[in-house]
């Protein structure tokens, strides 16, 4: 299946408050920082007292659960929190430069195993097109490059082929809610657009 994207990148510009009116602000805001922070942690500390008993018992019920991003008659696609030394590489990046709120890297278990998306570093982001689905591998490019960069692919439904689309960089996607024909992406320095190009739409 032909499939293209024309990308938009957007950047974060960098503060233009000129050093001499930062410092008195930078005087101001510390102390109130700090204050903010010494009331958060009195106040977390009296509720996890509480909380700690019920968290336990919910995680332990949660980390039962298979998580699944695909479960079709034909194959399914479970999502697995790892913790070998690429995952955690991964993950460290990921929360650092990309995205540090909640998990969004997995390693991805199909059944049965398919090439190309079996045991490989996958988000939960998922796009269903035509006869299959669009999703986000993340991997190092090479054995030497510290970055890791992130692709999209297409799985085919009925042939479970796998086919690599493009690639996109260190951004977290998600879909446009707006228009079915763009992909939206972020990480800490900026945004990326993916507009869809196929023949005969989706």
């Amino acid at each position: 299946m032909k499939i293209e994207f024309e990308k938009f990148y957007s950047y974060k510009s960098k503060s233009s408050i000129p050093a001499i009116i930062g410092v008195p602000i930078l005087l101001i805001l510390i102390p109130l920082i700090l204050l903010v922070v010494v009331i958060f942690l009195v106040f977390a500390g009296i509720t996890s007292v509480f909380s700690n008993k019920r968290k336990n018992t919910d995680r332990i019920i949660d980390e039962q659960k298979p998580y699944f991003l695909i479960k079709r008659d034909n194959f399914t696609i479970e999502l697995v929190e790892h913790d070998d030394e690429e995952y955690t590489s991964l993950e460290d990046y990921w929360y650092s430069d990309v995205y540090d709120e909640d998990t969004t890297l997995y390693l991805a278990k199909t059944s049965p195993e398919i090439p190309g998306l079996h045991n490989k570093f996958i988000t939960t982001f998922m796009k269903e097109i035509k006869d299959g689905v669009m999703l986000q591998i993340v991997e190092y490019p090479g054995e030497m490059v510290s970055v890791p960069s992130s692709w999209i692919i297409y799985l085919n439904y009925h042939s479970l082929n796998i086919e690599r689309l493009d690639e996109i960089g260190p951004y977290l996607l998600y879909n446009n809610d707006q228009d079915m024909y763009i992909i939206e992406g972020f990480n800490q320095g900026g945004k990326i657009q993916l507009k869809i190009k196929m023949p005969g739409g989706m």
